[in-house]
């Protein structure tokens, strides 16, 4: 039964946990709006369940009270979809609705793989600055192209066309001429970066956009720290100490070097250029002491000593100097600096037309939710091990597009799936530790949107259980 008034706010002063809790769910490709309702004590003949004039809000009325929810999307007021008058003794009630035909048309032509901030979004000459307290990492106009950087499985894609191209067949024998061509040719290809050994490498005024970072060049940055590791002995506690310490710090660094994430032992004329910063400029929350290195100024005639010593993502963390907030990491395969999406800020000149980077920047939960479409489109697999060197979850897709309402958020865009914090044998995504973690709070976040039955699923005795979760796109 539809209800010709609008829905009226939740009555005050009621306890959350006595209030129902209402559920909804758009599920475009099936054309349905799945609602539960949860009720904090059993139905009785005045418990209602009505559908708002307007098709946008879900109306409760239980107990005295008056509870309304706006609906992911606008559903068909038909009388059989809600009863209005509800059964008495009733703790949970489910119903599935009809969007109407321009919603649901709508929902199906939303671009369910759409990239924040991709290279055809951003702008030529953009301030990009730390998003925590502003701090300019890049100046203005010092990016002059932003490009796309092409698919992880890119490197093995060109091996195999290279290894595996059919050969030319010539009926006049001139194999000379031929070979000449063929070679020719390999050579043409290779300089647009089709040949078996080329690589994707850094460059100054270009940003390569990914689907979680950014790649810039070291020199094309200011104010990042990079974070070597935990070190053994003692840490200089003042910059005056800097120089009579800086000895110590190096031997222990090359005594430690074998077991540190880098791959190669690190030589000690290669260290002595960087310059170590004291911890009393560090956060005092950091429980672990870390001893920061500055990135030495780009040289061209000498290679830059952290680009060239150091490989391996999860070797350097690239820190902002003015908060310590961690930007990215030091990819020394590309050697350059990528800096996640979700840790920085676009800023436009005056005058400048803004574009979509500008209003809404993308979160971590959005740029995931982006690259776990991308690696389920190229591996085949619904499931995703998020990999640090410590940490792990793995998440297993189930719907990549719904829209979902609570009483926490409404009308939101989301993809659900399941987590359990541990690895297995998947599809890799190398992150991290830090990113890791942020990426289980976020998860168990989503957790929380769900009705109290929908929390958790079980499949196999050996696999346990698996926690159903909502991340946000």
């Amino acid at each position: 039964m539809a209800a010709n008034s609008q829905p009226p706010s939740s009555a005050p002063g009621i306890p959350l946990a006595l209030k129902p809790n209402i559920y909804a769910e758009f599920l475009p490709r099936l054309g349905r709006i799945s609602v539960v309702i949860h009720l904090p004590t059993p139905s009785t003949h005045k418990t209602k369940a009505l559908l708002a004039g307007d098709g946008l809000h879900l109306i409760v009325d239980h107990d005295g009270a008056s509870t309304s929810l706006r609906l992911p999307a606008k559903a068909r007021i038909s009388a059989e979809h809600v009863p209005g008058q509800v059964k008495p003794g009733l703790e949970k009630m489910s119903w599935r609705l009809f969007p109407t035909s321009e919603e649901a048309q709508a929902a199906l032509n939303i671009e369910t793989g759409a990239v924040p901030w991709s290279a055809a979004d951003l702008k030529p000459g953009l301030r990009v600055a730390c998003r925590e307290c502003d701090e300019h990492i890049i100046l203005p106009n010092t990016i002059e192209a932003f490009k796309g950087l092409p698919s992880e499985n890119w490197a093995e894609m060109m091996e195999f066309w290279h290894c595996h191209k059919p050969a030319d067949v010539h009926v006049d024998g001139s194999a000379g001429a031929a070979g000449a061509q063929n070679k020719a040719s390999e050579n043409q290809l290779a300089s647009r970066g089709y040949g078996a050994n080329s690589t994707i490498s850094a460059q100054n005024g270009v940003g390569f956009v990914d689907l979680l970072t950014v790649l810039f060049s070291q020199s094309d940055c200011n104010c990042l720290l990079v974070s070597i590791s935990n070190l053994p002995g003692p840490v200089p506690s003042t910059r005056s100490q800097l120089p009579t310490c800086l000895p110590h710090q190096i031997r222990a660094l090359k005594k430690a070097s074998a077991s540190l994430v880098v791959r190669r032992p690190i030589h000690l004329p290669e260290i002595e250029p960087l310059a170590l910063l004291a911890l009393s400029e560090l956060p005092k929350e950091h429980a672990n002491p870390r001893v920061y290195a500055a990135i030495p100024p780009y040289d061209g005639e000498h290679e830059s000593t952290v680009s060239r010593d150091f490989s391996g993502f999860r070797a350097l963390d690239v820190l902002c100097h003015n908060c310590k907030t961690q930007l990215g990491c030091l990819d020394s395969r590309k050697n350059g600096l990528s800096l996640f999406k979700w840790k920085l800020d676009l800023v436009e000149q005056q005058g400048i037309e803004k574009g979509p980077y500008s209003s809404a920047p993308p979160s971590l939960s959005q740029c995931l939710a982006a690259a776990l479409i991308a690696t389920q489109a190229r591996s085949g697999s619904a499931k995703v091990v998020l990999q640090g060197a410590e940490e792990a979850v793995t998440v297993w897709i189930l719907n990549p597009h719904v829209t979902f309402s609570c009483s926490a958020k409404q009308g939101v865009h989301a993809m659900k799936l399941l987590f359990q914090p541990r690895t297995m044998d998947e599809e890799e995504m190398l992150l991290p530790d830090q990113v890791v973690r942020e990426i289980r709070t976020i998860l168990e976040r989503g957790n929380g949107y769900l009705p109290l039955d929908e929390k958790e699923r079980h499949f196999h005795p050996t696999e346990g259980s698996w926690t159903v979760s909502l991340l946000e796109r």
